[in-house]
Parts: structure tokens; C-alpha cells; sequence
């Protein structure tokens, strides 16, 4: 992705990765360098004289909630490779999750899921090393049921939004790693979402909180 011969490829856009629904602009890329809308920081590779333009995309995979978050100039949302596995979804960063490793079942456990261009732009090709909050073009955790406001952001300056969001009427379709698509309501409880999201957090979860 830094190279630019790849650009072509990374701007690649394909109709079925989006939701009908999706307000986004009919070019469907995004440049990541104005992904905050704020100037380039020193040090950062992602200067005004590299930008990239990339193929967006409605679908992100689940990481569950595992993450930290921490306030330092310049500003970083940092992602956590050092997880507790009973926090994390199937996908985390330079994540080989098999499908043995689901200790919740495949049927109970959040694989991808959508989110709405409104909220924040993603993208399909990979996400970018050079500042870590890049990491959410591509993965969304389970922390907070879909919509929801994410209290941690308040205070930063630029709008970022790393859950799941839709512009279904108060649902949001999720897809489990059985393969199953299931639109989830929006006023489900975050426990319960949040327990959708791991991989072997060993949660009770009955049908009926959810479906």
C-alpha cells in the first residue's frame, strides 16, 4: 500500500461492498491523508507529499473490543496487540485466527459487519502502519451496540467513529463466522453485542437477547 505502483490496485472499488442504503459520494474512494482533516504530523511517512487514494467499502471485520485508548500528541487512537484473548474478535492486528480457535462457536461470534460512510470512511485494501488509528479503515470493535456514540473519542479532534453504524432504520446487518447474516437492533444491549464480538470470552448469550 505505500508503493504507488499498488495505487491503482488499493483504489479498486467493487458494487457489492457497499450497502444500498450508504450515503457516500458516487467516486466511492477516499485519499487516507485527509482522513482526520487535520496537517500531517512530524515523522509521519503520511506526508502531503504521499497520499493515497483508496477503494472504500461499507463491510469492516470485528476485532471484538480490544483495544486501548490513549491521549499523546499527536493524537493517536493506539490499537492493542497485546490483548487478553477472551476481549478479542476474530480480527486484530497480523491476526491467523482458525476457525477452531472460536471457543464461542462459529454461530455465536461476529465476523463482519457494516459501517456507514457517514460515520467514517473505510476501506477494503488493508490498513495502514504508519499511525494507528489507520487500523480502523478496516476492523470495528463490538464495545458499543451499532450507532452508538463512542465516548472515548470525545475530547480528540478529528471525528472518528470505530463501531459498527448503518442507515437502516434502527438495524444494522452483522455477519457471524457460520456464514449467517442477521440484522441486529440498534437498542441491543452492549453487553450482550460486545459478547457477539469475542472469540472465547465463554459468554451465556441466549437467542432471545438478540434475535
Amino acid at each position: 500500500m505505500y508503493s504507488r505502483a499498488n495505487s491503482p490496485c488499493c483504489n479498486v472499488t467493487f458494487p457489492d461492498f457497499f450497502c444500498p442504503s450508504d450515503s457516500a459520494s458516487v467516486s466511492r474512494t477516499f485519499v487516507v491523508a485527509k482522513l482526520d482533516g487535520t496537517p500531517q504530523w512530524p515523522g509521519d511517512r503520511m506526508s502531503s507529499a504521499w497520499e493515497t487514494s483508496l477503494g472504500a467499502t461499507n463491510y469492516v471485520a470485528c476485532t471484538g473490543f480490544s483495544k486501548e485508548v490513549q491521549k499523546f500528541p499527536p493524537r493517536f487512537v493506539q490499537f492493542s496487540t497485546n490483548v487478553n484473548r477472551s476481549r478479542a474478535g476474530i480480527f486484530f492486528n497480523n491476526s491467523r485466527t482458525r476457525i477452531e480457535d472460536i471457543r464461542d462457536g462459529s454461530s455465536n461470534t461476529f465476523l463482519l459487519g457494516e459501517r456507514t460512510s457517514t460515520k467514517m470512511y473505510s476501506s477494503w485494501s488493508g490498513a495502514l502502519s504508519i499511525s494507528p488509528h489507520h487500523y480502523w479503515l478496516t476492523l470495528a470493535t463490538s464495545e458499543l451496540s451499532p450507532n452508538s456514540e463512542d465516548g472515548n473519542m470525545k475530547g480528540f479532534e478529528f471525528a472518528l467513529d470505530r463501531g459498527f453504524s448503518s442507515n437502516h432504520p434502527e438495524v444494522s446487518v452483522m455477519s457471524f463466522a457460520d456464514g449467517a447474516v442477521a440484522s441486529i437492533a440498534n437498542s441491543i444491549d452492549n453487553r450482550v453485542f460486545s459478547s457477539l464480538g469475542t472469540i472465547a470470552g465463554r459468554e451465556t448469550i441466549s437467542d432471545r437477547s438478540w434475535k
